[in-house]
């Protein structure tokens, strides 16, 4: 099972030289990936931390930042929210990522949940579903084709590397139909292994009605590594139900911090689940 950590691109620990001392400690340490989530900003009444002071720097960017100064550390979001984006200028930053990182993007996407945030861009709440489905069946035809039709009018998108793997987060079962339909892996964000179990089973009944094979299964938690015993059970128990990597997910006051956290993973929990 591959083991990951987020990167913050929000408030405390997103300076740009922490988040590059980060990066390159990580990279170093034989982490996974590196994923960074998305958040416009803090709306009102959000209740994030006020020493974070709704900072919140845009996910692409922030991964293209990061892939300039690294060379192998794959890089994630974790997740976008698709309905925020215009769909071909979406494609278009995905496919232009995926070429200035030499392939290292893997693509977690999700719908979004919070309705001021939908309120500021003009998005209705209610087709955000509708929405992230039309726009990934575009990035599916950009990645597969030389030219594709957008609103009457043929384009190429250039450059086209090779299509980024596709990650779906939520637990509805919209959200695993659309695993199935237009990704290539499920994001269980927030589950304990034994919450994995029952959505587990479902999505892979639905891949297999689609004559698919099952997607791949990536565990966002965070692990309890100021016991790294239990953080090390934990681990197993992600790998035992199936998971295909896990993503240890959680703030830290400065790079100090990151690297204990970084080492911790690389040499407990690394090799608990190899």
């Amino acid at each position: 099972m591959l083991v990951s950590t987020n990167l913050r691109n929000w408030g405390i620990g997103s300076e740009p030289q922490t988040m590059l001392e980060c990066a390159a400690y990580a990279e170093s340490a034989n982490i996974d990936t590196l994923w960074v989530n998305e958040r416009l900003s803090t709306p009102s009444g959000m209740g994030w931390p006020a020493e974070d002071g709704g900072r919140y720097l845009d996910c692409l960017m922030a991964l293209t930042f990061i892939a300039a100064r690294t060379e192998r550390i794959k890089l994630g979001t974790g997740v976008l929210n698709v309905p925020y984006h215009l769909p071909f200028q979406l494609v278009k930053q995905v496919a232009t990522l995926q070429d200035l990182s030499a392939g290292r993007f893997r693509f977690g996407i999700g719908v979004g949940w919070y309705e001021t945030e939908f309120q500021v861009i003009g998005v209705p709440y209610r087709e955000r579903g509708k929405q992230t489905n039309a726009a990934l069946k575009l990035l599916h035809d950009a990645f597969a084709n030389d030219n594709i039709v957008v609103n009457g009018a043929e384009f190429a998108v250039l450059p086209r590397p090779a299509r980024p793997p596709v990650y779906v987060g939520g637990g509805s079962d919209a959200a695993l139909q659309r695993t199935v339909n237009l990704g290539d892996g499920w994001i269980a964000a927030g589950k304990t292994p034994e919450e994995i179990a029952e959505p587990k089973a479902r999505l892979f009944e639905l891949a297999d009605k689609a004559g698919k094979p099952p997607p791949s299964i990536i565990a966002m938690k965070t692990l309890p590594l100021e016991d790294i015993n239990a953080a090390i059970e934990m681990a197993q128990a992600y790998a035992a139900v199936g998971c295909d990597e896990v993503v240890h997910a959680g703030g830290y006051p400065d790079v100090a911090a990151y690297r204990e956290r970084v080492d911790l993973l690389a040499e407990r929990i690394i090799p608990a689940v190899a």
